[in-house]
């Protein structure tokens, strides 16, 4: 099954926490052994990012102005803000 956005996101944002941590004590470890921990801590932990997810979400569910009309379509019959946020709401819902 395909990753949803929010879970893609959870898991972008676990993996940069993940490996700020591993990064602090990685002289420790080889570094194929390194890139295999992050995979299996991400894999382990990306669920405890959901909130984080939301967050991103959030912020991005009304776009800017300039996002508004650098979407807009040509002939004026939609809007992209109401695709825009069409699309993060439905990523919103996971």
């Amino acid at each position: 099954m395909a990753m949803n956005m929010r879970e893609k996101i959870a898991r972008a944002i676990c993996g940069r926490d993940v490996s700020r941590r591993i990064a602090a004590d990685w002289t420790s470890q080889l570094l194929q052994d390194v890139d295999r921990l992050v995979g299996e801590l991400i894999d382990r932990e990306w669920c405890n990012y959901l909130d984080d997810a939301d967050a991103a979400l959030s912020a991005l569910e009304t776009p800017t102005p300039d996002m508004v009309e650098a979407g807009q379509a040509v002939d004026g019959t939609i809007t992209a803000e109401d695709v825009w946020s069409a699309m993060i709401r439905k990523a919103k819902e996971g």
